[in-house]
């Protein structure tokens, strides 16, 4: 009984001293005095050290403007308005900095069958609105969002989006006809200059039936040139056309470009050989072109045997295609040994690779050099007992590709995580920051994943539960990490925090970020010194 006992003793000595992990010394970290929280859609922007928030209640249109005092050691809540005055049916698109000014999107149906958009301006230094909203466009006819996310609801969208320097704006939709037949496309093409001037002006009928094409991605210039990616499939039936006889991937990816005051688009096809491209999107390079990346597949489109990219050029062509395969040594890490024998069995044949790969982010070095961050997310369908059906989401493995400005692969590495959820995003995902001349990977984790090796499985971080803020700090030469824990949630300055959004972590001018985190009817801002 005593050997029991001091057994038991000693498991529950190891699993505490886990569980209340050494946080780093190499972070300092503030929090605010706590403040009303606000439900609804929250987009944060920050000027030298100022930062405003936008926060958008979806349920009844209130718009919340939020001023922080950021130069202070906490960054308390100085300052809140709140505007009631925005049309009822109001659907929310998007908050942006444009040439040096703060927007705010939003859009309404005239009651007639046309569907608008409203641009309306912040004063950032005031922390309000400068006036009323201004019409920027009317549709003649419905339109129904392409580029989607959680923030889009109902039918009436649009997507707003800048270029690289946010000096042109591309404002994109696509129509639907009074049956609400999507089956032959009209996409909507709008490009404002930096005075919010209409630049470009076009509606395009797609060659393509809804079920023979997949919309990639779209992009603006920076002297206000628009594109559109599509993903279209070969085959010859509406309903099985994504493979060919033998069970293969059969399709390729078209580059639509309307250069600034064109009548028409130019319409180019990618050529990639024998590999197939899916979750391509456009970056723009600080040269003022676009670069296209993504991923490439070998036939079995359910998996990704590597990454691939290229130079969109004036005609839009994609040219000097770049590819680098993820090796079997990278696809094995961080997996369970069962799924390591068969990647290592089956490998060779192409039809083992990385699944679920999404490219969130293409960063661009002073010399040139490209790092492309690609992260592991999937949902899965789970069919219960009851007949009802649940989606988890699953955010894991962050993975990272450095090349230098010739195309040559420097490293490939991988952040392991695993982060599940009902509830759509949530708390899960990363956020990378570029400071000190290092790359940091910020994301709530389990402690139980700290300096885990290659050969583990991630512990799980349940969404919306106490977790750890952890860091990864990645030399850009080498590619060598440090793994830090900067603060467990259950205790970040004797409050329990749960809720956060790592897209709203925000860079200040110091080498320091800010973010905020929610308990309950309550927020708080928390701010973080990196080393």
């Amino acid at each position: 009984m005593k050997k029991l006992l001091l057994v038991i003793a000693l498991q529950l000595l190891a699993f505490t001293a886990l569980a209340q992990k050494e946080l780093s010394k190499d972070y300092v970290y503030n929090s605010s005095t706590p403040y009303e929280a606000r439900d609804g859609r929250e987009i944060f922007f920050t000027k030298a050290n100022e930062v405003l928030a936008l926060k958008i209640n979806y349920s009844n249109g209130e718009v919340y403007l939020q001023k922080f005092n950021s130069e202070s050691a906490k960054a308390d809540l100085v300052k809140e308005t709140l505007y009631k005055d925005l049309p009822k049916k109001t659907i929310p698109i998007n908050s942006i900095e444009f040439n040096n000014k703060y927007y705010y999107f939003y859009a309404l149906s005239d009651g007639e069958g046309h569907d608008q958009i409203f641009v309306r301006e912040i004063d950032f230094e005031k922390g309000t609105f400068t006036g009323d909203g201004k019409l920027l466009f009317k549709v003649s006819g419905r339109a129904s969002g392409v580029v989607t996310g959680w923030w889009f609801k109902e039918r009436l969208n649009f997507a707003v989006l800048t270029d690289l320097n946010k000096k042109m704006l591309l404002v994109q939709y696509l129509k639907i006809d009074k049956n609400n037949k999507l089956d032959d496309q009209v996409i909507g093409i709008k490009a404002f200059d930096a005075d919010l001037k209409i630049i470009s002006d076009k509606e395009i009928k797609l060659p393509y039936k809804k079920d023979r094409v997949e919309y990639m991605d779209y992009a603006i210039d920076g002297v206000g040139d628009s594109y559109m990616m599509l993903k279209v499939f070969e085959g010859s039936s509406d309903r099985d056309n994504k493979k060919d006889k033998d069970g293969k991937e059969n399709s390729h990816i078209e580059i639509f470009k309307l250069k600034k005051g064109a009548a028409k688009f130019d319409i180019t096809t990618v050529n990639a050989k024998d590999k197939f491209i899916s979750g391509a999107r456009f970056f723009e390079h600080p040269d003022k072109y676009l670069v296209c990346a993504g991923f490439y597949n070998l036939g079995n489109p359910k998996t990704n045997n590597g990454l691939i990219y290229g130079k969109v050029d004036a005609n839009g062509a994609v040219t000097d295609l770049k590819t680098f395969e993820i090796p079997l040594e990278i696809v094995n890490q961080y997996i369970a040994e069962r799924e390591v024998k068969k990647n290592t069995k089956d490998f060779a044949t192409g039809d083992v690779g990385y699944p679920y790969l999404t490219l969130n982010d293409l960063a661009i070095d002073a010399k040139g050099g490209l790092l492309l961050i690609a992260e592991q997310d999937y949902t899965e369908v789970n069919q219960g007992a009851s007949g009802l059906s649940s989606y988890p989401s699953n955010y894991n493995d962050i993975l990272l590709v450095k090349a230098d400005a010739a195309g040559k692969l420097l490293w490939m590495k991988k952040i392991p995580k695993h982060q599940r959820g009902i509830y759509g995003k949530g708390s899960m995902s990363f956020k990378q920051i570029e400071a000190n001349g290092y790359n940091y990977f910020f994301f709530i984790d389990n402690v139980k994943n700290y300096n885990l090796p290659k050969d583990k499985v991630p512990a799980e971080y349940a969404d919306r539960e106490h977790g750890y803020f952890t860091a990864y700090k990645v030399n850009n030469a080498t590619g060598d990490m440090v793994c830090s824990t900067i603060f467990n949630t259950k205790d970040v300055g004797g409050l329990s925090l749960e809720e956060f959004e790592a897209e709203n972590i925000l860079k200040l001018v110091n080498n320091e970020i800010l973010f905020e985190m929610n308990k309950k009817k309550k927020d708080v801002i928390i701010k973080v010194k990196l080393n």
